[in-house]
């Protein structure tokens, strides 16, 4: 039985592999996609998104437990997230009128951005946070 439930763990460990790598290459209108997708999978209902261009902020909006979530995703390649993308996520926030603005990355933010999020109450979800939600 040990034997099954190592060889299950591996194959899990492998597959959430592949899927990190797949979703590193994508391209920004793709990872909103998929963030969409993942959030539907994690629970989260009425999950839409905004429009592709001119969207006041935010990519995605969804809900839970009644209430309001909206996201902005960033995806990076290589370089971490920063203040910039801190202050769009609150103004979308105010936009959307939602009761928590999430700003939801690929990558890790650097300080000047987690320092800035507290100030504004805008909420980060990175890179180990969104693995957590492909599990």
């Amino acid at each position: 039985m040990n034997f099954l439930k190592r060889i299950f763990q591996e194959w899990r460990k492998q597959r959430l592999r592949r899927e990190i790598e797949k979703m590193d290459r994508l391209d920004g209108y793709q990872f909103e996609d998929y963030v969409a997708k993942i959030l539907k999978k994690n629970g989260f209902e009425n999950v839409r998104q905004t429009s592709k261009i001119h969207d006041n902020g935010l990519d995605v909006i969804a809900e839970r437990d009644g209430k309001v979530y909206g996201f902005q995703c960033k995806h990076y390649v290589k370089r971490t997230v920063g203040m910039k993308a801190v202050r769009q996520t609150f103004v979308g926030g105010n936009a959307y009128q939602v009761d928590s603005a999430i700003l939801l990355v690929n990558r890790d933010f650097d300080q000047k951005a987690i320092t800035l999020a507290k100030q504004l109450e805008v909420k980060l979800w990175g890179r180990e946070k969104l693995i957590e939600l492909m599990k």
